[in-house]
């Protein structure tokens, strides 16, 4: 018996990095979870948009029983009762298209800082795929 792909909803983060692959500074598109949703405020969906390292993600208003629900999937972190997550994301680099990961920290839905990126194949473990 063969699965389907699973659907959910996704943004990128956009990076300029080093790739691993053509060892070109380039921008690395990275498939991010975290604050992702095909609902949204006022019939506005959180999903496909792609947003800069350190851009504030569209997302529920803070006010919102939903705006706590910015952690979704994707992600697995030893941090307890934070507003800080990590997720490893499917990336790929935008020049030579090599398939690739990204592990982003971010801070409720801003992406802040990348901290490690390598080849798919390497997938990190303690990270969900």
């Amino acid at each position: 018996m063969t699965l389907g792909p699973l659907v959910s909803a996704y943004n990128w983060v956009l990076i300029k990095s080093y790739c691993p692959n053509c060892k070109e500074r380039q921008v690395i598109q990275c498939q991010t979870h975290i604050a992702s949703d095909y609902d949204g405020e006022n019939g506005y969906r959180y999903h496909n948009k792609k947003y800069n390292l350190g851009e504030s993600m569209d997302w529920w208003s803070i006010g919102t029983p939903q705006f706590n629900s910015w952690r979704v999937n994707g992600k697995k972190s030893s941090i307890v009762n934070s507003s800080i997550d990590f997720e490893c994301c499917y990336s790929n680099c935008t020049s030579c298209k090599e398939s690739l990961f990204v592990v982003i920290e971010f801070y409720r839905n801003i992406s802040k800082k990348v901290l490690d990126i390598g080849f798919e194949k390497d997938w990190p473990q303690g990270f969900f795929r």
